[in-house]
């Protein structure tokens, strides 16, 4: 008889009812893509929006924060035009207001407010310019998403508070750090699919409410193609472009009500007021050569042009300004301006009538 031990395992028992819930726990939790992994600082995992319908909070914050973003590009920047941010404000409403209206389901598709600000300022000059390319390196660097990028860390990296005030009473109503996303820029092999998919489908909600997509190109992560001689007519065109883009910013801002803020909910009339602040400040900096958003620079001007009592701005008592004074009102001769010839008639075209013409001016060249 041997003395050696019985090295032979003994059979595995069955798993009971106890092991099999515990078990299945732990892999829908590693097999879940709606586990952040992100944690309170009580150590609880933080409430995550993956795998839920989008709600109006997740709207207008992303509303909020994606204007804040392209404001930059507007008034320390010279890539936005006051045209192209009344442009993309209705982008960005429109898009959300799709999302809405699809139930959609938040995902990792749906990026972030800052690769949105990136992809609406390349969407608006690619929209305006009639295509994804430059004449210039340099603007090529301006444009790529990295470059884009590189100049919101920079804003970001300043550490400024920036201010928004009413229109009307200029109340400071929020303050504010510019709300940039940290991330890999160019994304890692393995994630560009998750951009290209998250660019597509802001593509097809702008689609879907009526506008024009995002270029190809800016889908699929692309730098803008340098193009040293232009064609015969390209001046011609670009005028006719340009005339067209000031109509549809026209209608742009003809359309003031949000359509993905309708509500009465503290969000809806939150967002309606930054957004409000936020167009002042683009449609400010026409008059002042830039835009003061900043905490340090104080409010715009044209809104203390309308200050009287606290010697802001404006005229008053026995100090006439020199635009305003008694020589120049008594000695000024009155102009009548007369239409000469028959009446002009109206443009009834509507935004996405004119996007579709300024569309196919493109495509003609």
């Amino acid at each position: 008889m041997s003395l050696r031990p019985n090295t032979v395992p003994p059979p595995a028992r069955p798993p009971g009812q106890l092991e099999e819930v515990l078990f299945a726990d732990i892999f829908r939790l590693a097999a879940s893509i709606e586990a952040t992994k992100k944690r309170k600082k009580d150590g609880e995992l933080a409430a995550t929006r993956l795998g839920q319908a989008v709600t109006n909070r997740w709207s207008s914050e992303r509303f909020r924060q994606t204007m804040m973003l392209v404001l930059e590009f507007r008034l320390h920047r010279t890539l936005l035009s006051e045209d192209d941010v009344e442009f993309v404000r209705v982008a960005v409403d429109v898009a959300l207001a799709e999302a809405e209206k699809a139930s959609h389901v938040g995902d990792i598709y749906d990026m972030n407010p800052t690769t949105w600000a990136c992809w609406l300022v390349q969407h608006a000059y690619a929209t305006r310019t009639g295509g994804w390319v430059v004449t210039s390196m340099q603007e090529q660097i301006n444009l790529s998403f990295a470059g884009l990028y590189t100049f919101l860390q920079h804003q970001h990296a300043l550490g400024i508070d920036r201010h928004l005030r009413d229109p009307l009473t200029n109340r400071v109503i929020r303050r504010y750090k510019l709300p940039v996303k940290k991330m890999n820029v160019p994304p890692k092999r393995g994630e560009l699919f998750k951009w290209k998919k998250g660019a597509r489908r802001l593509s097809d909600w702008m689609v879907a409410g009526g506008l024009p997509p995002l270029h190809p190109g800016i889908v699929a992560q692309e730098i803008p193609t340098i193009v040293t001689a232009l064609p015969p007519g390209a001046e011609q065109a670009a005028a006719q472009r340009d005339r067209l883009w000031r109509q549809i910013a026209t209608r742009a801002r003809e359309q003031e009500e949000l359509v993905s803020a309708l509500g009465d909910g503290s969000d809806d009339a939150e967002t309606r007021e930054i957004v409000a602040s936020l167009m002042f400040e683009s449609r400010g900096s026409r008059e002042t050569g830039g835009g003061q958003a900043s905490g340090e620079a104080g409010p715009s001007q044209p809104a203390a042009a309308h200050q009287t009592e606290d010697g802001g701005g404006g005229t008053s008592g026995d100090a006439p300004g020199p635009s305003g004074s008694r020589e120049t009102e008594d000695e000024g001769i009155p102009v009548i301006a007369e239409l000469v010839g028959p009446p002009l008639e109206e443009d009834s075209r509507s935004m996405p009538q004119l996007l579709a013409d300024l569309q196919r001016l493109a495509d003609v060249l």
